[in-house]
């Protein structure tokens, strides 16, 4: 981000002290590349210029770096790691990953070790077991923290943390000086009046802005301009900024949660018939967890077996 006078004066302190967060994770994501650590951890919530932060300094820092996102399972990140041993790889909000065991068993063994040297990753299944020497390094970025556990810890004690949150009044002073050039085919004077308006928006609805608003905002305008949309464009914006109605989480009970395993092991029974092993690498279940409640589904199994012949016998 230009370091720029602008024309809110009020704006120089919250545009500097968000450089400055910037600029904090900028260096982290450098640390890696160059090798001064094996890895970092950077969460915040969304819409705060985290990924393109990270982007913007792996493409300027390091000469060889991979971007995944979305859903990646363990051994997923095995192969990923095999594909790329002397890359920087940057997993975007994967939640999912971080939630395995397995995959965290993997970071661990990636993360340990002195960042200037090769590190060995061991991934055993039923028919053997591979190995990859992983020369690279791991930046991890997340809304959500790490979980307070010990697999969680363990993990955090390995990594440079670091919690990227700028303030609301950071975020749209960063907003006014975008607004201070053209985009698209958006003019400075169409831009700022986006801005201008999104921000009353989001004070009167007591809603907290964030880059991504600013992103749809943008294209609202740009649609309405074109003449592609017969509601105008402060409508769109506004209609974007209103909270859906979401069902709260749905909080199961210990029992609950017991039967929900013993069907997803049984599940994978009948998926993966004579690999347990891979029945336990998806289950994502601890090992001890996984066989007690295997058992229970073999019991179950028979139990609904022999319910149905009865049922059978008597009709």
């Amino acid at each position: 981000m230009p370091r720029k006078s602008h024309r809110f004066a009020s704006d120089r302190k919250p545009l500097s002290t968000l450089q400055q967060k910037i600029d904090i994770v900028k260096d982290r994501v450098r640390g890696v590349a160059e090798r001064y650590y094996n890895g970092v951890y950077i969460v915040g919530r969304p819409g705060t210029s985290k990924t393109f932060s990270i982007n913007q300094e792996l493409d300027y820092c390091a000469k060889n770096w991979k971007y995944q996102n979305a859903r990646i399972s363990g051994m997923g990140l095995f192969d990923l790691l095999a594909e790329y041993p002397h890359h920087v790889i940057a997993l975007d909000d994967i939640p999912s990953l971080f939630a395995d065991k397995q995959a965290i068993q993997i970071l661990l063994a990636v993360l340990g070790g002195e960042p200037s040297k090769p590190r060995a990753i061991t991934y055993r299944t039923r028919l053997g077991s591979e190995k990859v020497e992983f020369y690279g390094g791991i930046i991890g970025i997340s809304n959500l923290p790490l979980k307070i556990d010990q697999l969680g810890q363990a993990l955090a004690s390995r990594v440079m943390m670091i919690e990227h949150e700028p303030s609301d009044e950071e975020i749209v002073a960063f907003m006014r000086f975008l607004a201070t050039k053209e985009w698209e085919d958006l003019s400075c004077i169409e831009y700022r009046g986006v801005v201008d308006f999104l921000i009353s928006e989001g004070q009167e609805l007591n809603q907290r802005l964030d880059l991504r608003h600013l992103a749809k905002a943008r294209q609202d305008f740009r649609q309405w301009k074109h003449g592609k949309a017969k509601t105008d464009w402060r409508d769109l914006v506004r209609s974007s900024l209103l909270k859906p109605f979401l069902d709260p989480p749905i909080v199961l009970t210990k029992k609950e949660e017991i039967l929900q395993e013993i069907a997803k092991v049984h599940e994978l029974m009948e998926k993966y018939p004579e690999d347990s092993q891979r029945q336990l690498e998806v289950s994502g279940l601890k090992k001890s967890t996984f066989y007690t409640r295997r058992q229970q589904a073999i019991a179950w199994s028979k139990t609904t077996t022999k319910l149905g012949s009865r049922i059978e016998r008597n009709k």
